[in-house]
This record gives structure tokens, sequence and C-alpha cells, in this order.
């Protein structure tokens, strides 16, 4: 029994060495897929090393916008226009008038009040219900071209109304001082009692100004009134 079965193992043997590798039985194949897995579907694992998370640094503050708000005032180059007229003088308002060629301007210029006197009582009654007026008058120096009359009560106020200056000698002003209410209030319905006082101001042609006060009082008579 053994002799004969070792010829028919002999040719099995040949049998499989002239089948070669492709006559592998699929057990032995899929075993040999399983021991050398297929290349192109490697699943390659590859652990990165753990790294501490870190915060990220915050962006740099981003630089503040450029100021934009309006320059200072710069000073201003001076004006060659104002430096000019900085040196020119301004003229004399008087400058403009006539003067006189006869030497009178190198004098002094004065005005002084010759009516009322100083301390002059003034009647202010009336027999007949007439104005009363009295006429003030100055003297002023050579040369004057105008004078102005104001009057001040007791109290310190001007009297109303202004009167317009007077142009011409003889240089006076004639004021209501009693008497019934016309166009000018008259000086008495201001006040009896206290100091009056006559003011005025002279001008000549060479531009010059004088002054001059003399203080006054007002009466009223009720008896045997002079004035009508």
């Amino acid at each position: 029994m053994n002799v004969r079965g070792r010829p028919l193992l002999a040719l099995l043997a040949l049998a499989f060495s002239a089948c070669g590798a492709d006559d592998v039985p699929p057990s032995d194949a899929r075993a040999t897929e399983d021991a050398a897995p297929d290349a192109t579907s490697l699943d390659v694992t590859v652990d990165a090393p753990d790294v501490a998370a870190t915060d990220a640094a915050p962006p740099p503050d981003a630089a503040p916008p450029p100021d934009v708000s309006p320059p200072t005032d710069v000073p201003r180059p001076p004006d060659a226009r104002v430096d000019a007229a900085a040196d020119v003088a301004a003229p004399d308002a008087a400058a403009d008038a006539p003067r006189p060629t006869d030497g009178s301007c190198a004098a002094g210029f004065t005005v002084a009040v010759t009516a009322p006197t100083a301390n002059q009582q003034i009647e202010t009654c009336t027999s007949g219900g007439m104005p009363v007026y009295f006429d003030f008058v100055a003297a002023p120096g050579v040369g004057a071209t105008s004078v102005e009359f104001a009057f001040r009560t007791p109290e310190g106020a001007l009297a109303p109304p202004a009167i317009p200056p007077d142009t011409s000698a003889p240089f006076s002003a004639r004021r209501q001082v009693g008497g019934p209410m016309t166009a000018a209030v008259p000086l008495a319905t201001f006040g009896l009692r206290g100091t009056w006082y006559v003011e005025v101001t002279a001008r000549d042609a060479c531009g010059r100004t004088a002054t001059a006060r003399q203080p006054f009082t007002l009466i009223y008579t009720n008896r045997m009134c002079p004035n009508p």
C-alpha cells in the first residue's frame, strides 16, 4: 500500500510545480492578501504631538487717527496799509477851518458870562400871565465863532431843551424862566430853591475851546410882580 502510494505522491508534486503560484487555492490567496495589504488603501495615522494651546496675541492697537482739528490762529503779518496809516497823524478837525492870519491864535482864548451876574436873582413871576424871558449873555475872546449855552438845575441835571449855539456877536441866549408853559419849559418849573448855573462853551477860528459858568437863583414874587 505504501509502495503504491509513492508514485502517486510524486505525480501530485509534479502537478503542483507545473501549476505555479497562480494555482494557489483561494483560501491561500486570501491569506496572502490579508498578510500584505494594498498600499493604495493603506491607512496611515500620524499622531501629531500635543501642542499647548496658547492665546493668540491681540493685534496691536491701531494708531489713533491724525488730529484734524483746525489749526490755531496764526498771527497775521502786519498790514502795510495799517502801519502806514498809523504813521500818519489824524488830522485835527479844526485844521480845516480857516485860521486868522493876524496872529490872534497866539494869544490865549477865554470866555466869561456877563449876564446874569454872579448869584443874581431872576424874577419869574408874571402879573398878566405872560411868558417871562431872560437874556443870558457871554463874552468870548477875539476870534470866537460860536457859543453854546446850557442850564444846570440845583440838583445837577441839565434843563431841557438844548439851545442851538449862537454864531454871531453879541453871543446870547434868550430863555424862558417863568410864566405859562410854551414850546420850552420855563426854568422855574424845575424848581425855585437852590442855586442854578448857566454854563457856556465858546469856540474860535483856531479850533480852541473855552468854558465858563455863572451861578444864579430864581425867585417868584406874589405881590407887586414886576413882570407883565
